[in-house]
């Protein structure tokens, strides 16, 4: 599901990757019509979301009426997974716009409506590498009932019921602010405050569990 993307022949090389990995029905979605990506939907043992822009995957995916078919597969067992935009449109909200955020500030991490199949949590990515943890920490503040997932690049979380397991090479790091106790905001870019948050820094075989 190559729809985060907007470049040329979006989606092939995924295809190219599965097929080689011994994959034995490898479909693009971007060649099918909506009615046809809804059966492919309700066949696929795996459904793949490769990078872009989070937003625009989400406007296609509404544009072609594909979100609640890919929740159903989601619901039925079919592994959902993706890499940068495909991974942050796991949650809902889900975080979109600049990953840049200066400091620790209020009401400045950018949320959109996302797929919504990762309850209780904002997931991040290529999060280590581009220095991401303000924004991340910064939406956690703002909404602690959320866990903020940052996933780095060449790792995976994978998450069956409510155990997240890491695999790969470098780390996945996990704010929880569910038992802080946040100050409120001075308003919007104004410096976010709290204590009690805990941050769990995981590498590869390690597990969280994200019910609290």
């Amino acid at each position: 599901v190559p729809f985060a993307s907007r470049r040329e022949g979006r989606g092939e090389s995924s295809v190219e990757m599965y097929r080689e990995l011994g994959a034995l029905e490898v479909v693009n979605a971007d060649s099918l019509s909506p009615d046809a990506a809804r059966v492919a939907f309700e066949a696929a043992d795996l459904i793949w979301m490769p990078g872009g822009s989070q937003v625009r995957l989400m406007k296609e995916l509404r544009e072609r009426e594909l979100v609640e078919p890919l929740r159903v597969a989601h619901a039925r067992g079919c592994v959902v997974g993706g890499t940068s935009a495909g991974t942050a449109v796991a949650s809902d909200p889900m975080l979109a716009g600049a990953p840049e955020v200066a400091g620790i500030r209020s009401e400045v991490a950018q949320l959109e409506e996302g797929l919504g199949l990762l309850q209780g949590a904002l997931v991040d990515q290529h999060f280590v590498e581009r220095e991401r943890q303000s924004r991340l920490l910064s939406a956690v503040l703002d909404g602690p009932s959320r866990l903020g997932i940052g996933i780095s690049e060449s790792t995976a979380a994978l998450v069956t019921g409510s155990t997240l397991r890491v695999m790969g090479e470098s780390v996945v790091l996990v704010y929880d602010a569910r038992k802080a106790k946040v100050e409120p905001s001075l308003g919007k870019g104004e410096c976010a405050a709290g204590t009690g948050v805990t941050l769990s820094v995981l590498r590869a075989g390690m597990t969280f569990e994200l019910e609290d």
